[in-house]
């Protein structure tokens, strides 16, 4: 199972895109955890160290690409969404 988290500011997309993953690859990722920026994403990668993480790149009030200045070497693989 691949682990996978979701980080986009609108709770709507987070959740289709949550619906959309479980309803439709559940044998194949799982969603651990759901943020609203990339503080709490970050928070959620160390908990869970994901395989994947979906990202949106317009959050509110961030770039989604300061992500990678968190992790300069991340482990996991980026699916960018928006």
């Amino acid at each position: 199972m691949i682990k996978c988290i979701i980080i986009d500011d609108e709770k709507q997309a987070r959740e289709s895109l949550a619906l959309i993953i479980t309803r439709n690859l559940s044998k194949k990722l799982e969603v651990l955890g759901k943020a609203d920026s990339i503080d709490e994403g970050i928070a959620l990668i160390l908990k869970f160290e994901p395989e994947i993480v979906f990202l949106d790149i317009e959050l509110e009030d961030e770039n989604g690409f300061s992500l990678f200045d968190k992790f300069k070497n991340p482990n996991f693989s980026v699916v960018f969404v928006t």
